[in-house]
């Protein structure tokens, strides 16, 4: 390296005096800065650079006031002058992104503890401890996850370095920011100096909204289990559990499986596989052996249920023998302090009442039913996962769901022992001849099994698509769920060519979208976000009702509430004899219509069947809406039945509560399930995309459309094969 020319030696020279020149100035104007501005900026002469800058005429005339101020992190980006004009304004804004903050936040911070600790992630701890140290960043002990964006720290390996990313884009922070040039790229190290001095500096309304969330090795040092040790450790634990008795040990070999085959990419040991490790190793203990017995096994028929109205919560079960006879029931009140209790922990316990029941029963005729074989009727799916008490009855189990209408134990789980409602359902009405109810769409007690994750609807892949076949044709409804929210109009690419034409709205823009927008409501159960909209299928007042419907979330209500509802057409039916079924799928029984916000005036009605059967599936289809103030007539004979549904409808142990966060997608079949929205603040932002297919795309011979299958001994005698295309209202009597 050359000595440094006279030349030089002058330039230098001269900008130390004028550095001391403009100390007294530069003092002056630190006294203006935020805290953490002047940290940064410590050392360093503003002054001097500022009037460097303009001497050598630098285009960016605002660059120093802009460091002294802090960098955007949000908004519009400083126009330079140093860059080719190029404009691209933000794609979303901090509003939009902190409306479904708290899920993605949540959703960020999970992924984080599930990360392997490598040499990788060990380094990027390490190079985030370094600049605590420097006071580059501060910690945050306690975020509000609804007020901040999370972007997940992590690590590049380039060479012998570990470079460190602060993942923007993933939280959406990136997504805010408008620039009005296009930035010429430089090489890494210039880029990485840039972004950590933007990083380190932002302004200070900025700083309040973006964290950085990091895994910390030191305290995290998670055990692991990779795929290769956990493949052979389940071939091992396949052939021990073979002796034990009960299903618990496959349900944890389940687990282990999970990891053999790669799924969640990870090798950290989640609390599922922890927890089904620890059972496996205490069973290899203690666990008792599996007993083999020549003696034939008896079989009983339980059936169990819960009540819940107010603060009176009752249990109740009926125990038959293989024919049909009943031996023993049980009915008792719960104690008000259990009831108090259980709602300390949920708004509606029907659930948790349900599983006592069941465990009762288990308790109670424990003798009976140890070393047996015997069939569990509910009407519900929770207690499905009641293995322990099997284990301890040592009773071979199997466990149904079955109608409340048809679930004899309804009954003595509300303390009625003498003329019920209804007559008696005969046993053989309960169970189909098949022996199963699988051809049912019902809906999960757990939203979340409703939600299949995808990277891209627009390109999602085979696998994925069977998946949601597979989902839609068990429950009736699934959510999408993708990666990263974009402008929304991608997906129906994929929507549209599963679905194919779409059903045809006055409202609906150029890409077939109906929004649903308190702003601008299309009828008056729209226009009044505060009082809920109850639930009910799509185009009831039309003579041809969608097949499936699907609702694209674009802004949730930032409080929380406006969540989707559904409501399963199975729950409906089964509140209904044989004889009100078919009368019901006559036409002209309920008169249905459509009223617009504007002068609420009756623009169309139907009175095509509440319930018909499609001629091509042999599937029973509904049409539904509750007494939301868009209904018609109703027929005096089918009034008692009508309000019965409508009531089982309203009632929040027969409801799925679905929330959405903005970029999700629920689809469900129009023909099985009835969905509605919670209330919320008429002052807060919500708006939905709807759009309603016929359903003849290409899935069209992979989905079925209705709520079961009309073969079942549930339908026998009900033949109807309405076909709602080919009906002739003008030959209809109302």
């Amino acid at each position: 390296c050359p000595e440094p020319t006279t030349t030089t030696s002058e330039i230098l020279n001269n900008w130390q005096a004028r550095k001391e020149a403009l100390a007294s100035k530069e003092d002056e104007a630190r006294t203006t800065l935020d805290p953490i501005v002047a940290r940064v900026l410590s050392g360093k002469s503003t002054e001097l650079e500022d009037e460097l800058l303009r001497e050598h005429d630098y285009p960016d005339r605002s660059l120093v006031s802009d460091m002294r101020q802090g960098f955007n992190l949000t908004g519009w980006i400083a126009t330079t002058g140093v860059h080719e004009p190029d404009v691209r304004p933000p794609k979303s804004s901090v509003d939009v992104q902190l409306a479904s903050a708290k899920a993605k936040n949540t959703a960020t911070l999970q992924k984080m503890k599930l990360l392997e600790v490598n040499e990788v992630a060990k380094e990027t701890w390490t190079e985030t401890k370094k600049e605590l140290e420097n006071s580059w960043l501060f910690e945050d002990t306690s975020p509000d996850l609804s007020k901040v964006l999370i972007a997940p720290r992590f690590g590049v390996r380039q060479g012998s370095k570990t470079r460190v990313i602060d993942h923007g884009k993933s939280c959406g922070i990136n997504s805010t920011t408008g620039l009005p040039e296009r930035i010429r790229l430089h090489g890494i190290d210039y880029l990485a100096s840039l972004l950590t001095w933007a990083m380190n500096d932002p302004r200070p309304s900025d700083r309040a909204l973006l964290r950085i969330c990091v895994l910390d090795t030191d305290s995290n040092r998670a055990d692991k289990l990779e795929p290769a040790a956990a493949e052979s450790l389940r071939g091992r634990l396949h052939w021990f559990s073979s002796f034990l008795f009960g299903r618990r040990s496959s349900i944890a070999l389940g687990e282990i499986g999970k990891r053999a085959n790669g799924v969640n990419g990870h090798f950290a040991l989640g609390e599922d596989l922890r927890t089904a490790l620890t059972y496996l190793k205490d069973e290899a203990l203690d666990g008792d052996p599996l007993v083999l017995d020549r003696t034939p096994k008896s079989t009983y028929l339980i059936f169990t249920d819960g009540s819940l109205e107010g603060d009176v919560g009752m249990i109740g079960g009926i125990l038959y023998d293989a024919s049909g006879h009943p031996l023993s029931f049980f009915s008792g009140q719960i104690p008000e302090d259990v009831i108090t209790r259980l709602y300390m922990f949920s708004d509606h316990p029907i659930f948790e009442i349900e599983l006592l029941a069941t465990w009762t029963a288990l308790s109670l005729w424990q003798d009976e039913l140890r070393d047996s074989f015997s069939c569990f009727y509910l009407d519900n799916e929770v207690v499905r996962s009641f293995v322990q008490m099997e284990d301890v009855v040592k009773c071979r189990a199997w466990f149904s769901r079955v109608p409340t209408a048809s679930n004899p134990s309804d009954s003595p789980s509300r303390g009625e022992f003498g003329e019920s409602r209804k007559p008696a359902v005969p046993l053989e009405e309960v169970l189909p001849r098949d022996g199963s109810r699988d051809d049912v769409k019902v809906l999960p007690n757990d939203p979340e099994t409703l939600r299949l994750r995808v990277k891209s609807i627009a390109e999602i892949t085979q696998e994925e698509q069977h998946e949601f076949v597979f989902m839609m044709n068990r429950y009736g409804a699934t959510v999408l769920v993708q990666e990263e929210f974009d402008d929304g109009l991608q997906a129906y690419k994929t929507l549209d060519r599963w679905f194919g034409r779409c059903i045809p709205h006055d409202a609906m823009n150029e890409f077939g979208i109906v929004e649903i927008n308190p702003a601008k409501p299309t009828s008056i159960n729209t226009a009044n976000p505060k009082k809920e909209h109850l639930p009910h299928t799509d185009d009831a007042y039309t003579d041809s009702p969608s097949a499936f419907l699907t609702l694209q979330c674009r802004q949730s209500a930032p409080s929380g509430g406006g969540e989707s509802v559904l409501v399963s057409g199975a729950d409906l039916v089964a509140a209904l004899s044989n004889e009100e079924l078919r009368t019901l799928m006559q036409p002209g029984m309920v008169s249905m219509g459509r009223r617009p916000a504007g002068d609420g005036s009756w623009m169309k009605v139907s009175s095509i069947p509440l319930f018909w059967v499609d001629k091509d599936s042999g599937w029973l289809q509904v049409r539904w809406r509750c007494n939301d103030g868009c209904l018609g007539d109703v027929a005096e004979e089918v009034k008692p039945s009508y309000e019965q549904m409508d009531a089982i409808a309203r009632k929040e142990v027969h409801q799925l509560v679905v929330p959405l966060i903005p970029g999700e997608i629920l689809v469900i079949d129009n023909r099985a399930i009835a969905h509605g929205r919670r209330s919320y603040e008429s002052d807060e932002p919500r708006v939905m995309w709807r759009k309603n297919y016929v359903g003849n795309g290409e899935l069209a011979s992979q989905l079925t459309s209705g709520m079961c299958a009309t073969f079942s001994s549930m339908f026998d005698g009900l033949h109807s094969m309405f076909d709602p295309s080919s009906w002739d209202p003008a030959k209809i009597k109302l």
